[in-house]
């Protein structure tokens, strides 16, 4: 049955439990990085309903750190975000 499901939703083994994720995300990713994790992160992106996908310019591995002020503002309007749906 999994098999089929993997076919039917044309993803890897991988990715299978991604899609029953149903809470809110925010998928960070830099933009100093190889294009095999930039397209596991769309896929990502694809698979779960309701995220958000953000790419943090002139950071590598540890974006947080090395431009923290644009880690800090997507992180926060994600919040924000999240917050307001949850108070609805």
């Amino acid at each position: 049955m999994i098999q089929n499901l993997i076919i039917a939703l044309k993803i890897t083994p991988v990715f299978v439990g991604i899609i029953l994720i149903t809470i809110s995300m925010l998928i960070i990713i830099y933009n100093i990085i190889v294009f095999s994790k930039k397209t596991a992160a769309r896929i990502m992106h694809e698979k779960i309903s309701d995220s958000s996908l953000k790419i943090i310019p002139n950071a590598g591995h540890v974006a947080n750190m090395e431009n923290p002020s644009e880690f800090y503002y997507r992180l926060t309007k994600f919040a924000d975000l999240v917050s307001k749906k949850l108070s609805v």
